[in-house]
């Protein structure tokens, strides 16, 4: 089992006109959530997009016809809405919610065309203090990932660049990571008659595995080409593992001299605290395996510091070179 996500910049959806056609590509598609941005509905009095089968219908308008984003979730989703944060002006929509019972974050960003990074981080922040289950970002975030691939056109080299935004927020462009060398495109500019690749779905890297498929539809009546995203929705709930003693912490000295001082405190204290021997002996069992937990916690971030300043050092290293 899986869903299906679509994102769409519609470009204004006030015509009925185009509504008319937003209608038929989705009943084309059939996706299970659907991302639109650029709707142009002005506040609580716009059209309402009435397709069948989709009446669990989202918006984040402004004051103006311009901007504004909606989510729409098929009926044929068992979904549940858990909490939903809306931005005044129209630039994104998060919905905290379970889709086929498993917990997901969805986020429906239209990002400005200037200062991109900075709107971007503002909206990461966000998101980190809401975020519950698997996070699921999509629409049209008006940068690109890879200068290199993702651009048609001289002006379009100059835009910008995802890729240490990403890395900084261990996000995962879904279509590159399937596509990897691969030259497609979602928007058109007829007035720079050039190419870019500015809208897509940004996952976790524990989604990864769950991809089964990420798309680029035609760009036909809007400036933009519909994109899709299919994952594996089947719930699973993984076992708990069965804690094993890292030995080679109780071989360093300065952790066998914590838990001798610990556990000398710990038998002074509770020496009398029962005449059970047995209780004693389960009660101070816990009692080290926690010492060993934390003790293996802070050689690890001390393990995850040194490899990371090994890391920057390579990348210092690796400028210099480049630029020579």
């Amino acid at each position: 089992m899986s869903l299906q996500f679509l994102s769409y910049n519609a470009r204004g959806l006030n015509s009925p006109h185009k509504r008319s056609f937003i209608i038929h590509d989705i009943r084309k598609h059939k996706p299970d959530i659907i991302f639109l941005q650029e709707t142009h509905f002005k506040g609580n009095t716009h059209p309402q997009l009435k397709i069948p089968g989709y009446s669990k219908t989202y918006y984040a308008n402004t004051t103006a016809k311009k901007a504004g984003v909606a989510v729409l979730i098929n009926d044929s989703v068992t979904f549940q809405m858990l909490e939903r944060y809306d931005s005044p002006v129209g630039r994104y929509i998060i919905i905290i919610c379970t889709l086929n019972n498993i917990e997901f974050t969805l986020v429906n960003a239209y990002a400005p065309n200037k200062n991109q990074i900075h709107y971007l981080n503002k909206l990461m922040r966000k998101i980190n203090k809401v975020q519950k289950g698997r996070l699921l970002i999509g629409g049209d975030l008006n940068a690109i990932n890879d200068p290199l691939l993702d651009t048609t056109g001289k002006k379009n080299k100059n835009r910008t660049t995802l890729a240490k935004w990403l890395t900084e927020n261990n996000l995962y462009d879904a279509w590159r990571c399937i596509n990897a060398s691969e030259r497609d495109y979602t928007h058109y500019s007829q007035c720079h008659n050039s190419y870019a690749r500015i809208d897509m779905f940004l996952v976790r890297s524990r989604t990864l595995c769950e991809i089964v498929s990420s798309k680029i539809k035609n760009i036909t009546w809007s400036d933009h080409a519909p994109i899709t995203l299919e994952i594996k929705s089947t719930a699973y709930h993984r076992n708990t593992p069965t804690w094993k003693n890292n030995t080679f912490i109780l071989s360093n000295p300065e952790t066998q001299k914590t838990i001798k001082q610990n556990l000398e405190e710990f038998f002074e204290i509770n020496k009398n605290s029962t005449d059970n021997p047995i209780i004693l002996w389960r009660t101070h069992k816990a009692f080290c395996r926690g010492i060993i937990i934390q003790q293996t916690a802070r050689f690890n971030k001390m393990h995850q510091k040194e490899v990371k300043d090994v890391l920057d050092k390579l990348n210092s290293l690796k400028k210099i070179t480049q630029n020579e």
